[in-house]
């Protein structure tokens, strides 16, 4: 079959993550292509035989180059008559639902509250091209609720979305990142994570604050990891200070921070993050 992933940003992400993960298994039996901004980072973990189309006037923002965007939609749909879509993302799902015939087209909802809280003024498009797809899925059974509530009931339903588990028993790709796991058990009774890209939208500022609040609670644990386009800043604070090392991977799929003596690999400098 002939698969399309459309995604609004090529920047590293977590609705991009999803995007990588399900196309280098598709692409095993598969055509898959994957569409949309131009230049982003995002692509770079993909499979080499994943093809790319980059929509260059393709951005976050609304505005009148969106018509150029249908456009070039529409042309991929004539042009390459793909067998499935699979939409992510609040814009390209509007847009794509209009592009693509409907009983091809998947829409996935990488967090309703993008649309029901932050941007409500948009609710009623998604309400009107509820039934210009073959299914809406959330990722989550808050995101199904919240859908539901808001009139959204046509052929709804949610998959959650996750990172690779490095529990007790668990395979990993990181038997390191799993011992530290481990090791961070025996210190603290609960460990508190943050897994987010290091961007404004994420509002890293909450978790560190959230960390800050834990200070005089030893039994705690506070780590986030924090992915930029170039390197992975995982860091985690445990009493008394944030800690901070960096690794040149452009994403990851299981976090656990390093100690303060290993060895920082990054040809950048870290930056240091202190709870105020």
């Amino acid at each position: 079959m002939r698969i399309f992933h459309v995604i609004t940003l090529s920047s590293v992400g977590g609705a991009q993550s999803v995007v990588v993960n399900l196309a280098n298994r598709q692409v095993l039996d598969n055509e898959v292509y994957v569409i949309s901004s131009a230049d982003g980072e995002a692509w770079k973990a993909l499979d080499p035989r994943v093809r790319t189309i980059g929509i260059k006037q393709l951005h976050r923002e609304i505005s009148w180059r969106d018509a150029f965007v249908l456009l070039r939609l529409i042309w991929c749909r004539l042009r390459l008559r793909p067998d499935i879509v699979h939409l992510h993302s609040s814009k390209i799902g509007a847009l794509g639902r209009i592009a693509f015939a409907p009983r091809k087209t998947l829409y996935t909802v990488h967090g309703f509250d993008s649309i029901r809280v932050a941007n409500r003024k948009f609710l009623g498009i998604e309400k009107r091209l509820q039934r210009r797809c073959s299914a809406i899925v959330g990722v989550s059974r808050y995101d199904l609720d919240n859908l539901r509530a808001e009139g959204i009931t046509h052929n709804v339903s949610f998959v959650y979305n996750g990172i690779a588990d490095c529990g007790p028993g668990a395979e990993t790709a990181s038997p390191q990142a799993a011992a530290r796991l481990k090791e961070l058990r025996t210190r603290y009774e609960k460990i508190v994570m943050c897994i987010a890209r290091d961007d404004a939208p994420k509002r890293m500022d909450l978790f560190l604050d959230t960390a800050a609040r834990f200070r005089s609670t030893p039994s705690y644990g506070s780590a986030t990891a924090a992915t930029t386009t170039n390197r992975t800043m995982p860091c985690c604070w445990g009493g008394s200070r944030w800690r901070t090392v960096c690794s040149t991977k452009p994403t990851c799929s299981c976090f656990v921070p390093t100690s303060r003596d290993s060895p920082c690999r990054s040809s950048r400098p870290c930056r240091t993050a202190s709870p105020s």
